[in-house]
Order: structure tokens, then C-alpha cells, then sequence
């Protein structure tokens, strides 16, 4: 668990040994202590994602590291308040801005070449070297970098049953939204993990992107993501995909791995994840891009 935020004080001890970091070390410093000041003090982080009705998030009270995007324009994000109206703690204070901010421009191989051959492929391995695990959290970090969207996806009872039945129900559901894809024209990149609910049913979790993400090519993704999942009549289709925008992704991550356990066993494997092509080579840019920054920040 995430445990709870400490106050602004909470650093104060630290002030002394200034002099022994760098700069890099005193910028990081003086954004952390920004963050908790926006912060209430000793306000819960990440506790509760188990107790009822936090199970999916698509419901008002599980904002878990995440925006409401479904909101009409002109409208701000719903149940961003930090604290006190919710009953179930959001995982995660307000938005601020990332302590590494990167930009999104793709490095090409001849870029990284060019650059230097020998920290290309240091960067290379160290990708390689990621456990799975990491390798989808920097999927969500690498949608959140380029403007893509969290979403949740439920499912038709009938497309549920299919997908419990089969051996690698990750790799057909991935199969089902690329078929819808290629039939739209269009070219998404996307992660997903499933989970079992409370009351049993199976679901979605993940990160989407398409394009330059405008509001158009989400809409039209998301009829894409319905059709994959089998489309779910009446009131309750209205909610079927929902998309919300990434302010945490360690949060979001910790949210979708909260009930891993339970999955696996439903499903009868312990694949609950996939990730697309194109979602892998997004991912492993924005990660070396990032890595190049860092290295770069503690050469100079």
C-alpha cells in the first residue's frame, strides 16, 4: 500500500544536507516538497481499493490515478477533490505536474546512432533487461507521455464466456480488436490487463493511444473497443468503454493489479496481459528517451 502522505515538515530534517546533492538532486527536492504542499497532510493514498463498490473504475468514487474525461466541454474533471466528500480515498493527491517531464518526438535508429552507438545499446539492454512487469508500467507512462488515455472496458456476457473458455483469452481478445481495427482503417496502440470483479464478472484495464489522440479519433477508437467486446445493450452500454485521462501511472498500475490473484485463477493462466506491437515500440522510446535524459543530466 501506498500508506499516507507526510506533511511539508516532514522534509525539514533533510534541509541540512543540502550541500552534499547536486543540482539535479536539489530540483527533485524542491518538486517534491511543491507536491506535498498542495497536499493535505497525513491524507490516505492508495487504501480501501479493495472495499466495495471500488472494484472497476469506472464507477464516480474510483478516480484511481486517473481523470474523468467523459465530462461534457466547459466542464472540469468530476471527483478530483483531494479529500473529503468521497467515501473511498482517491490513490493519489491532485494533479501536478511529472518530476521528469519528457517530450513525446519518436527517436529514430539512425537518431540514436547518430548520437552515440555504445549508449544506444547500453539503452538497448536496458530495456531488454526490464522485468515484464515494469515493461507495462512504462506502457501506461509512455500513453500518459503522448496525450493516450486509461480505459475501462466491460464486456458482453457472451464475449465473456468465449474469452473464459479459451486457453490464452489475452491474446484472443487482442485478436477481436485488431480484426475491428483493420475493418475502422484505423492504427491504434494499446495495453490491457483483465480482472475478475467483486461480483464476479470479468473486465478491462489499460492504456489506449491513436494518432495525435483528438477527440475524434478517440470516439472512433471506442466504437472500435465496443465492437471488440461485444456490445452491451441498454443503459449499461452507455458506460460499456470509458476513457480518463493519466495524471500517476504507478497509481493506475497499482490499481489494475489488485485483484491479479483472483484473475489468474478465474481465467485458469496466470496471461492477464497484453500488450499490442505498436504499444512495446512506443514504450521502449519513451524509456530510453528517458534514460538518455537522465544519463545525459549526470554526465554534465
Amino acid at each position: 500500500m501506498w500508506g499516507f502522505l507526510p506533511s511539508a515538515e516532514a522534509l525539514l530534517p533533510f534541509s541540512d544536507f543540502d550541500v552534499n546533492l547536486d543540482d539535479d538532486d536539489l530540483q527533485l527536492l524542491e518538486q517534491v516538497k511543491d507536491i506535498l504542499s498542495i497536499a493535505q497532510p497525513g491524507s490516505e493514498i492508495a487504501t480501501g481499493v479493495n472495499r466495495a463498490g471500488n472494484d472497476i473504475a469506472t464507477t464516480t468514487a474510483s478516480n484511481i490515478a486517473t481523470t474523468d474525461t467523459e465530462n461534457e466541454p466547459g466542464e472540469g474533471p468530476a471527483n478530483q477533490e483531494f479529500a473529503e466528500s468521497e467515501k473511498i480515498p482517491c490513490a493519489v493527491a491532485p494533479t501536478w505536474p511529472p518530476l521528469n517531464p519528457t517530450t513525446s518526438t519518436p527517436l529514430t535508429p539512425v537518431d540514436r546512432a547518430k548520437a552515440n552507438p555504445s549508449q544506444s545499446r547500453d539503452q538497448r539492454r536496458s530495456w531488454d533487461r526490464l522485468k515484464r512487469e515494469k515493461r507495462f508500467l512504462a506502457t501506461l507512462e509512455a500513453a500518459a507521455r503522448t496525450g493516450g488515455r486509461a480505459v475501462t472496458l466491460a464486456l458482453s456476457a457472451d464475449r465473456e464466456a468465449t474469452l473464459r473458455a479459451h486457453g490464452d483469452p489475452t491474446r484472443l481478445l487482442s485478436h477481436y480488436i485488431n480484426r475491428e481495427l483493420k475493418a475502422a482503417g484505423i492504427t491504434a496502440s494499446y495495453s490491457f490487463r483483465f480482472e475478475v470483479s467483486s461480483d464476479g464478472r470479468l473486465h478491462v484495464h489499460g492504456a489506449v493511444t491513436v494518432g495525435s489522440n483528438s477527440a475524434a479519433e478517440l470516439k472512433r477508437l471506442k466504437q472500435v473497443l465496443v465492437d471488440a467486446a461485444g456490445k452491451i445493450r441498454g443503459r449499461a452500454g452507455s458506460k460499456q468503454c470509458v476513457y480518463k485521462d493519466i495524471y500517476f501511472s504507478p497509481g493506475w498500475h497499482g490499481y489494475m493489479q489488485k485483484a491479479q490473484r483472483k484473475t489468474a485463477k478465474a481465467l485458469g493462466t496466470e496471461k492477464t496481459t497484453f500488450v499490442s506491437q505498436g504499444m512495446t515500440e512506443l514504450a521502449r522510446e519513451e524509456y530510453e528517451r528517458n534514460d538518455l535524459t537522465i544519463r545525459s543530466s549526470r554526465a554534465a
